[in-house]
């Protein structure tokens, strides 16, 4: 009798699990678009138990909505732990602007704990996802060496690509490193004013600035100024230059560098090809010296 008491105590709480799962898994009775047009009205208050079924089901926007409602209070009812709660399930399913700014929570400590390793992570993703504002805090990261080791040339590549989507702070955050000894993002402000990104075009001034950085032995610089050389974009045309450019970022294993150097040598005199080889030596002779 006892035993069969035992499995009817089993079996009720199996179903009673079930029913609970079933519960938080029960469809919304609102349509989403009836949250949304709340939402939009700003009518907050109505709104927020409009949404959260839709974002315990699993909906993305929904759990970004929510967020934001707890965060600032707009519903009135500020409650952080739980605006960071949905925050991090909308980071989970992969929503950019969720992963920025769990990203930015996790650096500063803001609603979780610290963690810098989750914070690279996830301003990593968003980044690589194309977020403007995740591209400025890797290079940031990256300019002052903060959870990650500092380099100034991965940091000029994530300023670059914020600039690239039109966040101008990304400019000036490259323009001023470009103005000290860091070697990297000089060139790839360069590259903005060679193409007319953002900034207005001007092959002039885009030659001066990749070329400071070919000069201080950066290998993308250097294949950059080969083409310039060698197309007379910015300067005058200079075949044996532009082959002595290639060969130096070859020499750095700097991908597709030998293929353009391999381009110049075809419509080079080998009389030219053996001079600009002795450019090339004796460049990497000077620099080699003059970096000891």
């Amino acid at each position: 009798m006892r035993r069969t008491s035992y499995i009817i105590t089993a079996a009720l709480a199996v179903t009673l699990a079930a029913c609970s799962a079933e519960t938080e898994t029960k469809a919304p009775e609102q349509p989403f678009s009836t949250a949304v047009a709340a939402y939009a009205d700003g009518n907050y208050g109505t709104a927020l138990p409009l949404i959260e079924p839709h974002a315990k089901s699993g909906n993305v926007t929904a759990q970004m909505m929510l967020a934001e409602l707890y965060l600032t209070g707009k519903a009135g009812i500020v409650d952080e732990t739980e605006g960071v709660n949905w925050l991090g399930k909308a980071a989970e399913q992969g929503d950019v602007k969720a992963l920025s700014m769990m990203g930015t929570r996790y650096l500063n400590g803001q609603g979780v704990e610290t963690d810098e390793d989750k914070a690279v992570e996830y301003l990593l993703a968003a980044a690589k996802d194309g977020n403007a504002r995740a591209n400025i805090q890797m290079g940031f990261l990256y300019e002052y060496g903060k959870a990650v080791e500092q380099d100034y040339d991965a940091a000029g590549r994530f300023y670059y690509r914020a600039a690239l989507m039109g966040d101008e702070e990304g400019v000036s955050r490259l323009a001023k490193l470009s103005e000290t000894d860091a070697v990297g993002p000089s060139a790839y402000l360069g590259l903005l004013y060679r193409d007319g990104k953002i900034v207005e075009q001007n092959s002039s001034k885009a030659f001066a600035l990749v070329l400071k950085d070919a000069e201080a032995g950066h290998p993308y610089s250097q294949h950059v100024i080969s083409e310039a050389y060698g197309v007379g974009q910015g300067t005058e045309r200079d075949i044996e230059t532009a082959y002595m450019w290639a060969n130096l970022a070859a020499a750095q294993s700097f991908p597709e560098a030998a293929k353009r150097r391999d381009v110049w040598a075809q419509i080079m005199t080998p009389e030219q090809i053996e001079t600009a080889q002795t450019m090339s030596r004796e460049w990497q002779a000077n620099f080699d010296a003059t970096s000891d």
